[in-house]
């Protein structure tokens, strides 16, 4: 009896996306050649509060990441605009903390107002 017949659409769709998502997540030849950037947490003891001000000290002592490269529109291609990224940890969390410089300052932050779960163009 065929897979379709027996058990139904459901687990052959299910296979297919599984599929699809390790097409799309392998490694391209442009990925597997391009070299990742070393970084490091470090560890913290002091809280730290999450609202998108690194402000505690324990984020200057951390070692940034800045080696970065693009993804859009030149995957692979060094970054054109300076990003600075750390990484904090303690006995229960993983804090992750970024800051991305804009050349034009806030001029080159775009930002449009659209409907939710619409489809915008804009600074992601």
């Amino acid at each position: 009896m065929p897979l379709c017949e027996s058990r139904g659409l459901a687990p052959l769709a299910s296979h297919a996306a599984a599929l699809l998502t390790f097409l799309l997540l392998a490694p391209t030849p442009a990925r597997a050649q391009t070299p990742r950037p070393v970084v490091h947490a470090a560890r913290t003891i002091a809280p730290i509060r999450v609202d998108g001000v690194l402000d505690e000290s324990v984020w200057r002592a951390a070692s940034p990441a800045t080696d970065l490269t693009q993804r859009e529109p030149d995957e692979g291609e060094a970054a054109t605009q300076r990003t600075e990224v750390r990484f904090l940890f303690d006995g229960s969390a993983l804090y992750v903390g970024a800051r991305m410089y804009d050349a034009e300052g806030a001029a080159g932050v775009v930002s449009r107002l659209f409907r939710r779960d619409g489809d915008f163009e804009s600074d992601l």
